[in-house]
């Protein structure tokens, strides 16, 4: 139920790719998963309508389900983040819509994306220990890490999970319907692990498992003047935000962040990847290694964990001392210096991806492998929109750069992220083009799905957490409703769960549920 270090070292893991956070940090073994203080931050907004048709500039993207036909389960998934059910995003709350319409951006190619904030980020988690520990028909296995899915090659039919505790105690679960529910990376690792009956590994008939890993890639640029800095565009500064639940949190009332987004009908003309932008407290210069490894190792202490390659920081900060000190003191007292950050999806591509290495964990599984790779729209994407962002900004008499002061490295160079793994079980109603189908079944198995992130098929430009939940709403009435289908009285105590409880969504629809932890 806590966080421990001897499990949470099995999702160690090597990265191939684009620099990337250890693998090991970037994700929780723990009941409840990244939910609480060790990850989710409480951002949560839907994706957009662009997010799911087809865009001819890139492949492979385009939901098999419409925005639409996921409205009310983005209804259920706000009440479940205890977040106004009757919120619409198109409305944004009076006071911040009065505020952004002080920017005057009729008519710009710019417009403003609002986020709502949960009230707290561990709600998730005790709600569902709570409820989790009333029901009758739910059983939890702690200290117990699946292994393998039993499948039967001749029916094409899930029999169970196989798993096994640290101790070396194995165990198996045998189940009517499995849900792997364990992350944009364990999913792939789990289902290329099990290679009893299917040598490619489960789902992989057509080498897409682990395929189109996607992250919300994150910049840091440019440079805004704070000393006459309007006080409308200080509320894209999403700490801001922050405070205001922390201070003024009402019972009912949702607190919210604003950032800047290119209009959808510029995206289409100009064919650009989905990003949005807020503002972020700088240095009088650029942030150098010696600062961002500070930041960067603050952030980990602060959440109780040892970043990684300490004696690399260490030495990096050592050796950029000045910047270092300069990066700290711009965030501990009033900016005069602030840049913007900006934050996309990543186009979908097949290099990028999940495999097993030939290292073991100590259960004896091959570790992930992550080659996380960018596509050609992302730059091109970042570039047009400092140029859009920087051109109406300073319109509206806002004193903005697209460069940063004596920097040494390009942004890109510098990409960052943000701890949000999707695409590597994709969702399609082409097999030859997705490992689940539009209800996230996966292809050519009648009983094995998979929740999660890791099913879309493109990515947003930040926050899947709300989708995440309003998918898992979606799987539990289909799984619900498969109950009620069945002529197997007993098949209502023969379901099982797989993975990081979030939400209690898939508790009301009656299946039993076993925790990967």
């Amino acid at each position: 139920m806590e966080f421990e270090r001897k499990s949470q070292r099995l999702a160690k893991g090597i990265n191939a790719g684009v620099h990337y956070e250890a693998l090991d940090l970037c994700r929780v073994r723990k009941f409840g998963g990244s939910t609480g203080k060790f990850g989710w931050g409480g951002w949560c907004k839907p994706l957009s309508e662009i997010d799911f048709g087809h865009r001819p500039w890139f492949p492979m993207s385009g939901w098999p389900v419409t925005r639409g036909e996921l409205q009310p389960y983005y209804i259920k998934a706000l009440d479940t983040l205890q977040l106004p059910s009757s919120f619409s995003f198109d409305t944004s709350q009076a006071e911040i819509k009065a505020q952004a319409d002080r920017l005057d951006l009729a008519g710009s190619p710019i417009t403003v994306e609002e986020s709502l904030l949960a009230p707290s980020t561990g709600h998730c988690l005790s709600d569902a220990a709570g409820e989790i520990r009333s029901a009758e028909n739910i059983l939890v296995l702690l200290h117990a890490a699946a292994t393998e899915i039993m499948a039967d090659s001749v029916t094409r039919r899930a029999t169970g999970v196989r798993g096994r505790s640290l101790s070396g105690r194995p165990f198996s679960v045998t189940a009517q319907w499995i849900v792997l529910a364990a992350g944009g990376i364990e999913n792939p690792r789990l289902m290329l692990q099990s290679t009893r009956n299917y040598p490619k590994g489960i789902g992989n008939e057509h080498d897409l498992v682990g395929r189109c890993f996607m992250e919300n890639p994150r910049f840091h640029w440019g440079r805004l003047t704070g000393e006459d800095l309007p006080s409308v565009i200080r509320q894209f500064y999403p700490a801001n935000a922050v405070r205001r639940r922390l201070s003024h949190a009402v019972p009912g009332q949702a607190v919210g962040g604003l950032g800047f987004t290119v209009r959808p009908e510029i995206q289409h003309n100009e064919q650009l990847l989905n990003a949005r932008t807020w503002i972020y407290p700088a240095p009088a210069a650029s942030e150098g290694d010696g600062g961002r490894e500070l930041r960067e190792s603050i952030f980990w202490l602060k959440k109780s964990r040892m970043p990684d390659a300490p004696i690399r920081r260490a030495v990096n900060i050592a050796l950029d001392l000045p910047n270092a000190i300069k990066t700290t003191i711009s965030y501990l007292r009033p900016s005069k210096h602030w840049e913007f950050v900006t934050v996309m999806e990543q186009e979908p591509i097949l290099k990028s991806r999940v495999t097993l290495d030939t290292r073991r964990d100590a259960l004896g599984l091959r570790a992930a492998r992550l080659e996380w790779h960018l596509g050609p729209h992302v730059e091109r994407t970042l570039r047009r929109n400092q140029e859009l962002l920087v051109e109406t900004l300073s319109k509206l008499g806002v004193t903005c750069s697209a460069k940063m002061p004596r920097a040494r490295k390009s942004e890109i160079e510098l990409v960052r992220w943000v701890w949000h793994h999707m695409g590597t079980t994709r969702m399609s109603d082409d097999p030859t083009q997705g490992v689940v189908d539009r209800d996230c079944r996966v292809h050519d198995f009648e009983n094995l799905y998979v929740a999660g992130s890791s099913v879309f098929p493109t990515g947003g430009n930040d926050m899947p957490t709300l989708t995440i939940v309003a998918l898992a709403h979606r799987l539990a009435d289909h799984l619900k409703q498969q109950l009620m289908i069945c002529q197997n009285p007993s098949a209502i105590k023969t379901s099982s769960y797989a993975g990081s409880i979030g939400s209690g969504a898939l508790e009301e629809s009656g299946v039993s549920m076993v925790q990967h932890t």
